[in-house]
C-alpha cells in the first residue's frame, strides 16, 4: 500500500473507494431487499418475475447493463419511502451487516493506519448503504437515489444511477473535490461493470471478480483477492 505523504483538505493522504454488493459485502444486497420486499407483499409477483428477468439479461450481458439496472427499479414505483427505509433497516442489520466480509473488515483498518479516507461507492440505494456505512464508520458514501414526490417514489432515478460509467464518472469528481490524486487512489470492485472505474485510478483491486473482469485482471496484472 505504497502511497504519497501529502494530505488534501481534509488531512487525509489518500482516498480508498468501495463497492458493496459482492465486495464488500459477500453477497448482493439487491437480491436480499427484493426477496423481502416480496415476502412482505410490497412487490407483486409480476414486479418479481420482471425484476428477475432483468437479473438473468444483465448477468447474461445480453442488454445494456445500465439500462437494465433502471428497469430494475420501476418496481419501487408507488411504494412509500418509509416503507423501503423500514424494510431496508430490517435487511441490512439482520441479513448484511453480518455478510462484511472480514478480510475487507481489516483491509479498511490497514488503510485508516496509514491516513486514508475510506469511501462507500456503490449502485446499490442509499438505505442500504448509509447504514453499512455508519456500522464502519466510513468517511463517505456516493451511491444511487431515488426520486421521492410526497413520500412515495415515482420509479425514476435521482439523477443517473450510480453504475458503470457514472460510478468511474463520480470517482474523478470526488477526486478533483477533495483534492485526491487518482494515481493514488484504490479502488475495490468484483464487476466487469466496474472496468471504467477501475481503470480510472493507480491501485485497482479486484474482490472476486466475475469470469470477465477476472480476465481483464489478469491482462493488467492488478490486484486480485
Amino acid at each position: 500500500m505504497d502511497h504519497i505523504s501529502s494530505e488534501n483538505s481534509n488531512g487525509k493522504s489518500y482516498v480508498v473507494l468501495i463497492d458493496l454488493d459482492d465486495t464488500l459485502l459477500e453477497v448482493n444486497s439487491g437480491r436480499y431487499l427484493i426477496k423481502e420486499a416480496f415476502r412482505r407483499k410490497i412487490m407483486t409477483i409480476r414486479d418479481l418475475s420482471r425484476a428477475l428477468w432483468f437479473l438473468i439479461l444483465y448477468k447474461g450481458g445480453f442488454r445494456d447493463p445500465e439500462l437494465v439496472v433502471q428497469k430494475m427499479a420501476l418496481w419501487l414505483k408507488g411504494v412509500p419511502e418509509h416503507t423501503l427505509a423500514e424494510l431496508a433497516a430490517d435487511v441490512t442489520v439482520n441479513i448484511l451487516i453480518p455478510r462484511i466480509r472480514p478480510a475487507m473488515r481489516e483491509m479498511i483498518r490497514k488503510h485508516r493506519e496509514k491516513g486514508a479516507s475510506v469511501v462507500l461507492l456503490s449502485a446499490a440505494l442509499n438505505y442500504v448503504c448509509d447504514p453499512v456505512a455508519r456500522h464502519l464508520n466510513l468517511d463517505d458514501v456516493i451511491c444511487s437515489r431515488m426520486e421521492v414526490k410526497e413520500g412515495i417514489f415515482t420509479g425514476l432515478p435521482e439523477g443517473s444511477l450510480c453504475f458503470g460509467l457514472e460510478k468511474e464518472r463520480q470517482c474523478v469528481s470526488y477526486c478533483q473535490k477533495h483534492q485526491y490524486d487518482l494515481d493514488e487512489t484504490y479502488c475495490y470492485a468484483d464487476s466487469i461493470t466496474d472496468l471504467p472505474l477501475l481503470g480510472a485510478v493507480g491501485h485497482p483491486v479486484c474482490v472476486q471478480p466475475d469470469r470477465r473482469l477476472l480476465k481483464t485482471a489478469r491482462y493488467h496484472r492488478w490486484t486480485i483477492l
